[in-house]
Order: C-alpha cells, then structure tokens, then sequence
C-alpha cells in the first residue's frame, strides 16, 4: 500500500495527478525566502463555492518543508510527460524524517474536496 499525500483543496499544481514520486525535500527556516510568484504558485486552488481562485494561508515565519513529487501522466498522443510539483508542509523534526525514509516511494495523491 502506497503512503497518502493529501491536499485540503484541489490545487492547480496538481493538475489532475493521483499517483506521484517523492524526489526531494527541504527544510525552509522562512518562507519570507522564497519568491511571491512560487508562494502563489504552491498554494493557488480553484473554490467551487465561490467559482474563483484563492491562496492557502501560509505561517511565514515558522518553518516548513518543501517536497518536491515527480507525476507521469499520459498524454493524448500516448507519450508519457512528467509533471513536477512542489507541496510545503508544516515542519516538525518527525515529519522530516518520516518524508525523508520516503524519497523515492509512489505516494497516492488524495484531495480532500474530492473524497
């Protein structure tokens, strides 16, 4: 059984993906590092209440973990095309290792709206 990956919304990044590699994390001591056009990027989603797009509300000064997941999906001209995205989580130290013994694992990418 695959480990879950679950998001509380149905991001943009995710693009339909339900199936997705680990490759990477990083520990972020503040997100006031990163740049606003990837904070946007990471945590845009679609409220279909509302019928428009809103940003996930992020702790800047607390740190966080970024991961970095690798999908393949299909295309239409039955080639397959990788799909790269990121996910920024809470840090705690359990959570670093536990992610870290997972590089390299499939995880199954759950959004919560969906369930």
């Amino acid at each position: 059984m695959n480990p879950k990956i679950k998001f509380s919304h149905n991001y943009f990044k995710l693009s339909g993906v339900k199936k997705a590699t680990l490759l990477s994390i990083r520990k972020i001591d503040n997100l006031k590092c990163l740049s606003a056009d990837f904070l946007n990027y990471d945590t845009k989603y679609w409220n279909e209440t509302k019928k428009t797009s809103e940003f996930y509300p992020l702790e800047y000064s607390k740190p966080h973990l970024i991961l970095f997941f690798y999908a393949e999906n299909k295309s239409d001209r039955s080639e397959f095309v990788g799909h790269i995205f990121t996910t920024i989580r809470r840090y705690i130290p359990q959570k670093e290792a536990y992610y870290n013994s997972l590089i390299g694992e499939e995880f199954d990418v759950i959004v919560k709206e969906e369930a």
